[in-house]
């Protein structure tokens, strides 16, 4: 459809006789004439003023722009800004403010524990802990107690993330040593580790198997969840707890998640599955 001026002068008319259409209705009509005529607000603003009474600027600018009201689009700006601050606050906050951690100067010598995890047997009983909605019977198989270097972390989500948050890839013995571990890569996925070496590197694969390990942590407290949240690469460790085997139902049937019970072994079942009792770190001990 097209208008000219002389129809919308007409209209004008027809407006103060409340004839014809509402006069937003009719604005917006002159408005799209005006658009395909490819002119520009000011003109269109000027035309207008002379076309319509009481016409102002931020009206027909909010009209021009699609808008419904001035007042009410000038309140979605900070409605907007809003929202986005608290998502970047949801996402951000929880890295930034960490939770309280609480532990006690620890004094004892833990240089032996570094040299080669302990595993002794248990008697511990089995029991049982909930994770959400499911119950999961934990079996300890082992008591064990290892000193290490964090080399690689990862975290999960999921319902295995649940149990265990973060896996550590770790290294003891001589692997501490920052020149031959310098001839070692070693990275995380899927809950399993990877590492290659160097030509340089003097050792064979089987020295690699022995002295490191990922291990999937299970924090037997909140405290030591919060702990672990913080440990980052290059930390230096002690853990003590058990080696466990995990067994729990779900409506899609029974599942279980095996430890390793040897520091030789490579392969699926190969990571150590560790309930952490104790942990020592930076000098203190946390429970």
């Amino acid at each position: 459809m097209i208008y000219s001026l002389h129809k919308y002068n007409i209209l004008n008319k027809n407006i103060r006789s409340g004839v014809l259409m509402a006069k937003k209705r009719d604005i917006k009509n002159f408005i799209f004439w005006c658009k395909q005529q490819n002119m520009s607000f000011i003109e269109s603003f000027k035309m207008a003023k002379g076309t319509f009474d009481s016409i102002n600027e931020n009206e027909f600018f909010c009209l021009w722009e699609g808008r419904k009201t001035f007042k009410k689009n000038r309140m979605k700006i900070p409605v907007i800004i809003t929202m986005m601050s608290l998502i970047v606050i949801m996402i951000i906050l929880p890295n930034v403010v960490k939770p309280e951690i609480y532990g006690q100067t620890y004094y004892g010598n833990t240089g032996s524990v570094f040299e080669y995890p302990v595993q002794v047997k248990t008697a511990e009983p089995q029991f049982k802990k909930k994770y959400g909605k499911v119950e999961v019977k934990i079996t300890p198989r082992a008591n064990y107690t290892a000193g290490f270097r964090i080399v690689s972390a990862a975290r999960y989500g999921g319902f295995s993330g649940e149990i265990a948050p973060l896996d550590l890839a770790g290294v003891w013995g001589g692997l501490l040593d920052k020149d031959l571990l310098s001839e070692i890569s070693i990275t995380q996925y899927n809950r399993f580790y990877f590492f290659k070496y160097t030509a340089e590197f003097p050792f064979g694969l089987d020295y690699i198997y022995r002295h490191s390990a990922n291990m999937h942590i299970i924090p037997s407290t909140e405290n030591i969840k919060n702990v672990i949240g913080r440990l980052g690469i290059n930390d230096d460790i002690v853990i003590e707890g058990y080696l466990v085997d995990l067994r729990w139902e779900t409506g899609s049937g029974e599942y279980h998640w095996n430890t390793s019970l040897s520091r030789e072994d490579s392969g699926a079942g190969a990571c150590e599955i560790i309930y952490v009792k104790k942990l020592i770190f930076n000098g203190s001990l946390y429970e």
